[in-house]
């Protein structure tokens, strides 16, 4: 009977200190101190003030799901399809949209901020509505902020929090931008899961 007690309050120690080993184990896989990497499925939502030249501003709001990639040296790409309220007023449409972005860590833990350099430009690729079948690229001014969950398996990515994305129209197909009088300026959010490397 002793010896099973004896046995008994063994396995129990082993199984605490399992327990206290496993939790900084998990944690630790996730560089978090150093970079950012790996693909995450995201889904979200936002709205967009559009300036039509020449008309009324009216406000649209849009829903979002795709893939941000992280390459853990700065770089990212955001590919994802967005549904939201078109020009004219009411109509809705459907785009495929392709970024490239840098990140780089801020001074707060599990933080970044994602930014666009000059002369890249994202790609709008129209699947649905007024627009169908056509392509247009937008001039990008802005910032976003990234929180990375402590295990590295989702991300928080808000556009516009603190500073407001603003978007110019540029001619279809004609990267660098010739824009044209067309702008919006957006705010975000989206949330994502860790799907990959």
């Amino acid at each position: 009977m002793k010896g099973n007690i004896k046995k008994l309050g063994v396995l129990v120690i082993i199984t605490a200190v399992a327990m206290f080993m496993a939790v900084p184990t998990a944690k630790a896989w996730w560089p978090f101190h150093n970079t950012l990497w790996g693909k995450y499925a995201f889904t979200g939502v936002g709205n967009c003030l559009i300036q039509p030249p020449g008309a009324d501003p009216f406000l649209s709001p849009l829903i979002a799901n795709g893939v941000y990639t992280f390459d853990g040296h700065g770089s990212g790409t955001l590919q994802y399809v967005a549904r939201f309220v078109d020009y004219p007023p009411g109509v809705i449409a459907v785009g495929k949209e392709a970024w490239e972005f840098k990140y780089k860590r801020t001074d707060q833990a599990q933080c970044f901020t994602e930014y666009f350099e000059a002369g890249t430009y994202p790609r709008l690729d129209w699947i649905a509505g007024p627009n169908s079948g056509s392509t247009n690229y937008f001039d990008v001014n802005g910032s976003c902020d990234i929180v990375v969950s402590l295990t590295g398996d989702t991300v928080n990515i808000t556009c516009g929090h603190q500073d407001i994305l603003t978007l110019t129209l540029c001619n279809p197909g004609e990267p660098p931008c010739s824009p044209i009088p067309f702008t919006a300026s957006c705010s975000w959010s989206h949330v994502g899961t860790r799907v990959g490397e």
